[in-house]
């Protein structure tokens, strides 16, 4: 049997990934709830049966683009494995890594982004199978997130007996409070973050 893939095909998954990929603009400007469908398949060039072809409505829409974020995300764990402790400093190394996950995976601007989750979870908390999924992305995150801190410690950038569960919730507690002080006023200092983060690290 061919894999090759037939032009309906290769059409199909076209149309999802554009969807996915400028779709969720009008989001990052107006919030979850205020965006429409309408919105949404101008945003991206499509009609509404399209949309309809690949989601059932628009909370299904923002669950398959966290569930893309969630698939992007790849090897960027293996990131400290390019990189050798005598010759780069922990700053460094973490502030490549946060460009690498931004520029690779999210491919929109940082300003927003954790609001507009919440937001779509306050909307969307009570329809079926919604926290189980977020939930699962969630931890998904994290596990990545432990594969990055093994991959530090192996890599000589911090000690290896540290607590890799506490510093996970110290890191991603520092993440959202930096993301919403960036979003509400404007504090776009990547260094201060990365800084605090190594400052975690190597306590």
């Amino acid at each position: 049997m061919s894999n090759t893939k037939t032009k309906f095909q290769i059409r199909r998954e076209e149309t999802y990934e554009n969807l996915i990929k400028f779709g969720i603009v009008p989001m990052m400007d107006k919030g979850f709830a205020k965006t429409n469908l309408s919105d949404i398949v101008r945003a991206a060039g499509y009609t509404r049966g399209a949309f309809y072809f690949h989601f059932n409505s628009k909370e299904e829409f923002f669950l398959h683009v966290l569930e893309d974020h969630d698939k992007r995300r790849g090897s960027w764990a293996e990131i400290p494995y390019h990189y050798n402790a005598q010759e780069t400093s922990l700053e460094s190394l973490l502030k490549e890594s946060i460009f690498s996950l931004w520029q690779n995976v999210y491919e929109k601007p940082l300003t927003g982004w954790l609001l507009l989750v919440i937001d779509f979870y306050q909307n969307a908390k009570d329809i079926p199978g919604v926290k189980k999924r977020m939930k699962q992305l969630h931890e998904n995150f994290e596990d990545d997130l432990i594969l990055f801190l093994q991959a530090l410690k192996k890599q000589g950038f911090i000690d290896e007996h540290i607590d890799e569960k506490k510093a996970l919730w110290q890191l991603v507690s520092l993440t959202y409070g930096y993301l919403v002080n960036y979003y509400i006023y404007d504090l776009d200092d990547v260094d201060i973050v990365v800084n605090a983060y190594a400052k975690i690290l190597k306590n």
